[in-house]
């Protein structure tokens, strides 16, 4: 005996699937469902009904990715911005997300643990750059602005001199 879906029943089916396998913003559900061909009418009651059951909520999933971007990945404040706003997150919620997450691991703690990672540095937030070369520095400088942190926070935590002038696009 086979039962015919509706399309409600086929699209709410396809989004419990879409969020079984990793967890998504509205907006990123939404685009999914849009590219399978469910109606506007249809994939707003799914989403109705999804958030009503919690299965879809924007301000935990900005949270939940802003803090696995900042505490795992070491990532700044711009690039999780960036990262969450491609979600289609609004950015009232990512605000909120980055608010939360740098209470738990500020900036400059983050570069601290990504130095500590890089060079097996342990109990230092600041290495010696005695030891490394202009071009070292540098690329050292390139590689923390390319994880999104803000230009004066590097060159304090790295303590890179002012006068010393990076040529980083910014």
């Amino acid at each position: 005996m086979t039962s015919v879906e509706g399309p409600f029943e086929a699209a709410k089916k396809k989004s419990l699937r879409l969020l079984l396998f990793r967890p998504r913003s509205t907006a990123e559900l939404r685009e999914k469902l849009r590219e399978k061909g469910i109606s506007h009418e249809t994939i707003d009651r799914v989403v109705r009904w999804l958030e009503e059951r919690k299965y879809l909520d924007d301000r935990a999933f900005a949270e939940s990715v802003a803090r696995t971007l900042a505490v795992n990945r070491l990532w700044g404040n711009f690039r999780i911005r960036l990262h969450l706003r491609e979600k289609g997150v609004s950015p009232g919620l990512v605000e909120e997300a980055l608010r939360a997450v740098r209470l738990e691991l500020g900036e400059g703690e983050a570069i601290a643990r990504y130095l500590e990672k890089k060079y097996g540095k342990t109990g230092e937030s600041r290495i010696d750059l005695k030891v490394f070369t202009l071009g070292e520095r540098r690329r050292l400088f390139q590689s923390l602005a390319r994880r999104g942190f803000p230009r004066e926070l590097i060159m304090q935590t790295i303590r890179m001199p002012k006068e010393e002038k990076i040529h980083d696009g910014q």
